[in-house]
This record gives structure tokens, C-alpha cells and sequence, in this order.
């Protein structure tokens, strides 16, 4: 089954429901189950790739949603997202959003670590 997005022209999404749910899950855990989370916006691809290389990504294609293309990479306790900063991939000036969601404190450790000037941070 395809799943459209809502606006002046349907958009569809590269999975079908099945697909479309999991990612959804991951997007809902990371921005508002996940007790510690981590988000920078504007940042250089190349950090943002530094964040998720110990990562796995999770194997569906992109999700357009809430900007396109917007992909999840999973660990060990922690769950991140790599998307669009406000509009196409990468912005003009090489920029992406990354958002992080863990269930443990600890995870976040190596973040505090990065680089990063993050705009959220809780640890």
C-alpha cells in the first residue's frame, strides 16, 4: 500500500506502509520517547557522517518526510536521524539536521565530544 503526503501536491513516500511505519516509529522515538536527545541543525554533511559512522543504517530508502531525504542510522541504545536542513540535500551551503534519541545517558558521552555545537543536548 502507498502512503502520500498531505500538501498543495501529494507527495509519495519511496516505502510502502510497512516501511513507512517503522520509520515513522524511529522519528517518534527519537523526537519525543527517547529520554536523552541530542539535535543540531545546520551542520556540515561531513560531521553530521562523523555522528552515524559507528552506526548502522537502517536498510529503507529515505524517508521525504519531514524533509527529503530523511534517513535513520540505529546502535546500541541509540537511534539518530540525518535530514534535510529545511529543505533540499544538502542545503546550498552543505548543511544537514541531525537529531540523536538514546535510552541512556551514557550513550550521549561521545557527543559531548564531537565538535558539535548542538542546540539541544541533554546530558
Amino acid at each position: 500500500m502507498s502512503v502520500y503526503g498531505a500538501g498543495p501536491e501529494p507527495i509519495d513516500e519511496h516505502e510502502p506502509l510497512s516501511g513507512f511505519l517503522i520509520q515513522l516509529a524511529l522519528f517518534e522515538t527519537i523526537t519525543t520517547m527517547a529520554p536523552y536527545r541530542a539535535g543540531a541543525r545546520q551542520l556540515p554533511a561531513a560531521a553530521a557522517a562523523r555522528i552515524t559512522g559507528s552506526l548502522n543504517q537502517v536498510p529503507l530508502r529515505p524517508l521525504r518526510w519531514p524533509h527529503d531525504p530523511t534517513s535513520f542510522y540505529v546502535g546500541p541504545g541509540i537511534i539518530a536521524m540525518v535530514t534535510a536542513a529545511d529543505g533540499g540535500y544538502p542545503q546550498a551551503d552543505g548543511t544537514v539536521s541531525v537529531h540523536v534519541g538514546c535510552r541512556d545517558r551514557a550513550v550521549l558521552r561521545p557527543l559531548v565530544d564531537a565538535g558539535v555545537e548542538w542546540d539541544v543536548l541533554d546530558y
